[in-house]
């Protein structure tokens, strides 16, 4: 049976769009790889606050049950004079260790957004990839994986749709991280696929 042509060059234009939007994807993935890693700060971390702990002897345990009063040692400084500098030092260390972070996590979330965005333009490059392929079975009247070209436009259809799956299942924003080893041979296979192996 002779080939459909206007099926087949709208399965061009659909593998044509389902590749900018893996493309697109993968620089949404780079992204997040780049801004998206939340790497703790030295300066956040709060140092535990000093307590003071009194020490009894065997001679104390026989007015364990009298008041008693807590009478600090020669040269210690006065209660909340000094001590109250040392809390107040470490709030303001962690104050600037919070001031530190701040533009970090505003990064953060931005590669979490940017990732989320990759997500979606995977899912619209493989809704494309895969009406490509149906679209091309449907032009040449049989199953479409007969040549080279037809049989890399499968094989990277089942690529994505394995690394759509794991997103599915696991729902981790982090494996986004994992959408940039995966587009990248994807889009190097269908641009050698387009570029060299097409057949009409």
């Amino acid at each position: 049976m002779p080939v459909d042509v206007g099926l087949a060059t709208t399965s061009n234009q659909l593998i044509t769009g389902g590749l900018v939007a893996y493309s697109l994807a993968f620089v949404g993935y780079a992204v997040r790889a780049a801004f998206g890693v939340r790497i703790p700060d030295a300066d956040a971390v709060p140092t535990p606050a000093r307590v003071l702990v009194g020490v009894t002897s065997p001679a104390d345990s026989a007015t364990a049950g009298a008041p008693t009063s807590v009478v600090p040692p020669a040269g210690a400084p006065p209660s909340g004079s000094a001590e109250g500098t040392v809390l107040d030092g470490d709030a303001a260390r962690a104050g600037r260790g919070r001031e530190a972070v701040g533009p970090r996590d505003s990064a953060t979330r931005f590669g979490e957004v940017v990732g989320k965005v990759a997500v979606v333009l995977t899912v619209i490059g493989w809704v494309a990839h895969g009406a490509a392929i149906a679209t091309r079975g449907l032009a040449v009247h049989r199953l479409p994986w007969g040549n080279m070209y037809e049989f890399t436009l499968a094989l990277t259809f089942a690529a994505v749709a394995a690394f759509l799956g794991v997103l599915a299942r696991h729902r981790r924003q982090s494996l986004g991280l994992l959408g940039v080893f995966v587009m990248i041979p994807v889009l190097l296979a269908l641009g050698l696929a387009i570029l060299v192996l097409y057949v009409a």
